[in-house]
Parts: C-alpha cells; structure tokens; sequence
C-alpha cells in the first residue's frame, strides 16, 4: 500500500470517529494556520479576481481561509479522500463562501486540470505522498497562465523537530522538488521555511504569538522551520 493509499485510510478512520471534525474546530483561525496563509498571500501576490488552484486541498483548511480574508478570488480545490472533500464543501457552505470556489474529488495525476487558466497553484504538505511527483509538478506548470506562480510547501528535512516527530511519510528534500520545477520550465524559483512555534499548543491567530511567527519566517531562521517551500514562476 502507498502513501495515498494509506492516507486515504486514515482520513476515512478520522471521519468516522469524528476527529475530523475535531480537526476543523481546533486548527481553524490559530497561529500555525496565519502563518501559511501568510505565506500564500507573500508569495503568490493574491489579488481579487485571481484564479487559484489548491492541489490537494484536504478538508479545506487553507483553501478557507484564503477566500476568507479574499472573498473576490476563485479557487479550484483537488482532493483525493471524499470524506474530506465533503468536509471542505460543509465549511465553505456554512461560512458562505461558496462563491467562486469548486471543490473536486480525484487524483490529481488522473483528474483533468485546465490548462494555462490559473492565476497561482499551492499545494501544502502533499508532494511527500505523491510517487509520479514530476509528472504532477508538469501538470501544475501547465495550468498556468504564462507569469503564473505556484508553491510547494512541504514537512520541513532541516528541522529536527520534524525528524522526530513526522511519522506520516518520508521527509522529502525540498530542494528535489525545486530541481523538478527548473526541469519542467519554472523560472525565478527560491526557497524558505516557516512554522516554530508548537501547533499542538493553539494561539489565536490575531494574537502577538502569531506576529512573532510571522516574522521569525522572515528572517534566515526560516531554513529550519517546521515546513519548507519552493516557490518559481512560469
């Protein structure tokens, strides 16, 4: 079994004890979850009218929040596990932010993606579970416009923490992962990290706790932060 496979078992198990919608409530509007929309916002240069793509979207967590504090821009979830996608539809629906947004089950390397039509894509912490990571990594360059952005983010190799702690799948070198990009014809591409402060420890996300993870993701630290990012350009 591989590691979709097995995800996809787990977060079936999650739904079913109802820890998935445990998840919702607690990881919603904390500091871990500002600093990754922190970081899409920085990154991607999200205006009103951008058309955004969430390859691997789970139950909707950054998707949310991104048409939260962005309610003009349109976004395209992909997701694999129908548990989450119709946890993600809930949220969404519930805050009334249905608006522009699609939530689609499927694989991303067997779903059809449009081509040259979105704005950005992200995709935060699902490449380690992708085996066909370049075919994947080509399909989201071509769903670009030409000037289009996208990132990656991924559990963090630099980080002992991680080493320690992240038992889901193996920690993939960010780095590899940029090599792919610059090999399918991203330019501009960089690197960074963020995430120090305890996720299982949750600060508000408008709380001087989230400031300072905002700003330690700033500073030359962020190479040993808890998550990892490539970004590059079409």
């Amino acid at each position: 079994m591989d590691y979709a496979q097995k995800w996809h078992a787990k977060a079936k198990m999650c739904a079913e004890q109802g820890i998935l919608d445990d998840m919702v409530s607690n990881e919603l509007f904390d500091h871990t979850w500002m600093a990754s929309i922190h970081q899409l916002e920085k990154h991607l240069k999200i205006t009103d009218g951008h058309k955004l793509l969430d390859a691997g979207c789970g139950w909707g967590r950054l998707l949310f929040g991104l048409k939260y504090f962005h309610p003009g821009v349109m976004i395209d979830g992909y997701e694999l596990t129908a548990q989450f996608v119709d946890r993600a539809r809930k949220l969404v629906r519930q805050n009334n932010l249905q608006g522009g947004v699609r939530i689609i089950q499927g694989d991303l390397l067997q779903t059809d993606i449009p081509t040259e039509y979105y704005d950005s894509f992200y995709s935060c912490r699902v490449f380690h579970y992708i085996e066909k990571k370049e075919l994947l990594i080509a399909k989201l360059y071509s769903s670009l416009k030409f000037g289009g952005r996208g990132i990656v983010i991924l559990p963090n190799r630099n980080c002992p923490y991680q080493w320690l702690k992240y038992k889901h799948a193996p920690l993939y070198p960010i780095r590899s992962i940029g090599e792919m990009m610059k090999a399918v014809g991203f330019k501009k591409t960089y690197y960074g990290g963020y995430r120090f402060l305890p996720a299982s420890i949750r600060f508000p996300h408008n709380s001087f706790v989230s400031a300072i993870e905002k700003c330690l993701g700033s500073t030359p630290l962020g190479k040993f932060g808890g998550l990892a990012y490539v970004v590059g350009e079409k």
